[in-house]
């Protein structure tokens, strides 16, 4: 017998969510709400409003639905709750943030920024494990649910290091180099 195809494999990301997150974003129209609440704070009329600027056109039963979805699942939380004319208006926000953007990623552009970020990160991740070990042990019994294996330290590790990615994201450092590297392109064209 001859082969035919042989391709090293490499894993080239981490999701650290659950089943039910990951169900949560199965629907474009919950992604695009995510996205719309990872950038300002809606009442259900406001996100139905802005879904159809997006061009869904959803009845606000079916929002309401798919704010319950995003709301059970923890990528969403009422914000504020308001009285207006005897009964409450909720206000929404998104806890994560979506970048769904779909096979725009060329790795090969990046293999040196990709290399030397992941000794740094390396570097980061031993820190967090010597620093953390005793709070870390306590993951011995996490057994996945999927593969049977004991990788909570692991889990526990990358969601560190996932939720500092987010706080990052979130600092005004960040957002100005952000705007200041996309006023760089808009000087280019």
């Amino acid at each position: 017998m001859s082969t035919l195809f042989k391709k090293d494999m490499n894993i080239s990301h981490v999701i650290t969510t659950s089943v039910e997150r990951a169900k949560a974003l199965d629907d474009e129209a919950r992604a695009t709400i995510l996205n719309i609440l990872s950038h300002k704070v809606l009442s259900t009329d406001s996100i139905v409003k802005e879904l159809k600027k997006a061009g869904y056109d959803k009845a606000t039963t079916t929002v309401r639905h798919h704010l319950d979805v995003l709301k059970n699942c923890g990528l969403i939380e009422v914000v504020r709750i308001q009285e207006v004319r005897g009964a409450a208006l909720k206000y929404y926000a998104a806890t994560a943030k979506f970048l769904g953007f779909e096979d725009s990623f060329d790795p090969s552009k990046y293999d040196k920024a990709i290399s030397e970020t992941a000794t740094k990160l390396l570097k980061i991740t031993k820190s967090i494990a010597d620093r953390y070990h005793t709070s870390l042990k306590s993951t011995d019994s996490l057994i996945c649910p999927y593969c049977g294996m004991q990788h909570g330290k692991e889990y526990i590790v990358m969601e560190i290091i996932n939720r500092a990615l987010a706080e990052m994201a979130q600092r005004k450092e960040f957002v100005d180099m952000m705007k200041e590297l996309n006023s760089k392109e808009k000087i280019r064209k």
